[in-house]
């Protein structure tokens, strides 16, 4: 048998190596999905909002409509799932739902009275006693608010008024008014100067600042206006005095007759109020009993109200406004499901029927596809004890919700903070609201680049814009993934901001503690700065402040891990995952880097999530890798430009030379470890010469390596030439 040289085998040796390695054979590219780069745009977005078919005040057009004048994008109508009050309204021996109210004005105290009373009475135990002597225009009352929507069927109105003493028929009355369009202040005696809403028509017409009153009753010089702009009816009725007056009345058949233009279905009354008036001295005292303001029986269930919700929302979208139907889900702790759009009844649900705790919430919205905020989470000790119950945004609008926020943040949740008004009346300038950075102003991807973390906030007359990186850039940071670092690196981060005042004054934060102010003295800042690094994982964000303190607009903030062993200056984070369905962001399915290793020249990274992953890195002096490949699927193929990598929808990897920035495209349904070889090379001696070959640093199944060799081998023998031996 002969023997095969020593040469023939080492240049097998060589022709495999060369073929597996220098060659980089690579396994078929199999399809998946493609990230690209893509143009973005800032859309300012309201994410908490109440209208009508809860506790607000207005209806969908009249929300909508201030959102647009104010230069809104995107808004989020998150009505709770279930009202915790009936929309009907009763007086009956109880003042628990009605609010005592006065106008500024010149009283004589020892007239003033505004008390229940045990005589008379028209039914039950108390009517409510009502008398006020001014001289000047002047009224007492008593408001309930937020009133039965005209969608839900004919409005009906019940009272009984006892005038006492009505001193003058022209300046001294008693009546009940309607309100539609209008809320009187919470805060004031009287009057809040924003109180005027507006009230959508039934042809589509939105008037904005606007409101319809209705009075009824004995309404003197006071009450009864009629203004022919369509804002005040008044209906004056004959009274006799020193007995008690009963009034049953069609709400919606006098709305019919004296408006030239119905309200829209949507409209509801705003406040229903008991009136005593009185002008010139004159004295009006009264005294209202069995009052009741209700829908025709059978009222419209819940969910028939939110299909209808849901359904007309859309009618109110531009090109540049999309409204989205949301909920806030309240039977817990309150959080906002931001998906809720089902347009048949058949498809309500509220909190209690799909969870019994505050994790179950969050857990059932996840399972959905989507991501959910914790509301208002300041004076709730379990939110930090328990991660925000694994929500994935949490409200940071006023100091304490931030201190909530920084809480969570250093105990390593990585949760997004989002500004918004909670709002049950309109937005109003200068309110809070959220910028987030998207290639489209949809639904998908307004959820997917929140989710990411790119975006920021601020009040909404800001004119600038901030950015904030970990490298000067026109985008933000996606703060969503965390970036790991050489351990002994500093953390770089660049922030920039436009549309700013001098004075005003720009505040880092480091885990949670104010470290650093620098005033701003144009309208413009931008800096790069390095800081250490104290602990193994640290984060740090920016705010803008004004002269009074007040934050105009924050960061999201940027995480930062060590990683021991990884060479100086090397770094490397997820930038982006796309989801095979366009949903999925939340922070059950989608982790990003989850753990990074640097040992034997192979940078490791387990990333977790679904979709397609894109990783970015700087590799330092490193150089370009010898081979990037994916752990149980092996070696995947390097892209030779930047165009190829950004088109390619299978796992790929690229390298750019000019910047040391390495590019990472990878397919998983769950997590994977992707290892960044830099491989050493050695010198073999073949037949007195020496050939480099690269020694890969982790093992790899040996058999089909083997078997090539063999295979080779095998050709090799054959083909050589046969000398005979000469004896």
């Amino acid at each position: 048998m002969e023997k095969k040289p020593l040469s023939a085998i080492m240049l097998t040796l060589l022709l495999t190596s060369m073929l597996t390695f220098a060659f980089d054979i690579q396994p078929a590219k199999v399809v998946y999905g493609s990230i690209g780069p893509q143009i973005s745009s800032w859309y300012k977005t309201e994410l908490h909002h109440h209208s009508v078919f809860s506790d607000g005040y207005y209806d969908l057009g009249v929300v909508t409509q201030h959102a647009k004048d104010l230069g809104y994008n995107a808004f989020f109508l998150t009505d709770h799932d279930v009202v915790g009050f009936s929309r009907n309204k009763t007086f009956d021996d109880s003042l628990q739902v009605w609010q005592y109210l006065r106008s500024p004005s010149v009283w004589y105290e020892e007239w003033c009275v505004n008390e229940l009373v045990p005589t008379p009475v028209y039914k039950g135990t108390y009517s409510l006693h009502l008398r006020s002597k001014s001289s000047d225009s002047s009224c007492q009352r008593y408001t309930a608010w937020r009133g039965p929507i005209l969608w839900s069927g004919d409005i009906f109105l019940n009272f009984s008024l006892y005038p006492a003493f009505l001193s003058s028929p022209q300046f001294a009355g008693a009546f009940v008014e309607l309100m539609f369009g209008l809320k009187y202040g919470w805060e004031t005696d009287w009057w809040d100067s924003q109180c005027e809403g507006g009230v959508t028509w039934a042809n589509g017409t939105v008037t904005a600042p606007h409101y319809v009153i209705l009075r009824f009753g004995v309404l003197g010089s006071e009450g009864n206006v009629t203004e022919a702009d369509e804002t005040i009816r008044g209906f004056n009725f004959t009274v006799t005095l020193g007995a008690w007056n009963t009034f049953s009345l069609n709400v919606t058949d006098y709305m019919v007759r004296s408006l030239p233009t119905m309200l829209a279905p949507d409209c509801a009354i705003s406040a229903i109020s008991l009136n005593c008036i009185t002008d010139h001295c004159e004295i009006s005292d009264v005294y209202f009993d069995d009052v009741a303001l209700y829908t025709e029986e059978p009222a419209k269930s819940v969910g028939e109200l939110f299909a209808y919700r849901n359904e007309e929302l859309a009618s109110f979208d531009t090109g540049t406004f999309k409204a989205f139907p949301s909920v806030e889900l309240s039977e817990f702790l309150h959080f906002n499901h931001f998906v809720y759009n089902f347009t048949t009844s058949q498809g309500y649900y509220h909190t209690k029927q799909v969870a019994s705790s505050n994790n179950e919430v969050v857990n059932f919205v996840h399972s959905q596809g989507y991501p959910i905020q914790k509301n208002h989470p300041a004076g709730e000790p379990d939110v930090v004890e328990f991660g925000s119950f694994g929500a994935d945004f949490i409200e940071a609008r006023s100091q304490d919700e931030i201190s909530v926020w920084d809480q969570l943040l250093n105990k390593g949740v990585c949760i997004m903070g989002t500004w918004s008004t909670d709002s049950h009346g309109f937005i109003l300038q200068g309110d809070k609201c959220t910028m987030v950075y998207s290639p489209e102003l949809t639904l998908e991807k307004l959820l997917k680049n929140m989710f990411e973390g790119r975006m920021f906030l601020m009040i909404n007359n800001f004119t600038g814009k901030i950015v904030f990186n970990i490298e000067p850039s026109t985008e933000p940071y996606p703060a969503r993934y965390i970036n790991y670092i050489a351990d002994g690196t500093s953390a770089t981060l660049y922030f920039e901001a436009t549309g700013l005042t001098s004075g005003w004054k720009a505040c880092w934060v480091r885990n949670g503690t104010y470290f650093l102010d620098e005033a701003i003295t144009s309208t413009t800042y931008a800096v790069s700065k390095s800081f250490s690094m104290p602990n193994d994982a640290n984060y740090w964000r920016v705010e803008i402040r004004d002269t009074s303190d007040n934050i105009i607009a924050m960061s999201e903030p940027i995480l930062f891990k060590k990683v021991h062993n990884m060479p100086s200056a090397m770094y490397a984070h997820v930038n982006d995952f796309a989801t095979p369905t366009g949903t999925n962001y939340t922070n059950n399915v989608i982790k990003g880097i989850t753990s990074a290793s640097y040992s034997s020249n192979n940078l490791t990274l387990t990333i977790d999530g679904l979709g397609t992953s894109t990783t970015v890195g700087f590799v330092g002096n490193k150089g370009r890798p010898r081979a990037v490949f994916i752990d149980g699927i092996g070696y995947i193929h390097l892209s030779n430009t930047r165009q190829e990598f950004d088109s390619a929808f299978y796992n790929t990897w690229y390298y750019d030379p000019s910047t040391n920035m390495l590019y990472i495209k990878a397919y998983q349904s769950g997590s994977i470890d992707v290892i960044v070889d830099w491989i050493p090379v050695i010198a073999v001696p073949v037949g007195g010469y020496s050939y480099p070959i690269l020694v890969h640093t982790k093992a790899e199944p040996i058999i089909p390596y083997i078997a090539l060799i063999a295979i080779l081998t095998a050709i090799f023998t054959k083909l050589r030439p046969k000398t005979k031996r000469k004896r």
